[in-house]
């Protein structure tokens, strides 16, 4: 089992509103405490970055809702198939 921080996840100024994006964001869990403050090299980048590391948990869940419907019905589903535990192996850290 994952012991991320559970989702949703915001992405929050320096004064802990939600968006606009003041530089650098913090994410914040469900609770609303701080997890992480993303920076980078430029805002766009940094911005970017905030949001896809919010997206995190869903996207985990979304991977692990398509491999319990999914059937492998050719070489492609294959593929997809090990691309989809491999990323969930890695997001939970095996």
């Amino acid at each position: 089992m994952s012991m991320h921080t559970p989702g949703p996840l915001r992405v929050r100024d320096k004064d802990g509103d939600v968006i606009p994006i003041d530089a650098p964001p913090a994410m914040t869990g469900y609770d609303r405490r701080e997890i992480c403050i993303v920076s980078s090299w430029d805002e766009e980048h940094q911005e970017a970055n905030a949001y896809l590391i919010a997206a995190a948990p869903e996207l985990l869940e979304a991977c692990k809702d398509l491999m319990s419907g999914f059937s492998v019905k050719t070489q492609a589903d294959e593929v997809l198939m090990k691309e989809t535990q491999w990323i969930i192996a890695k997001a939970e850290g095996r």
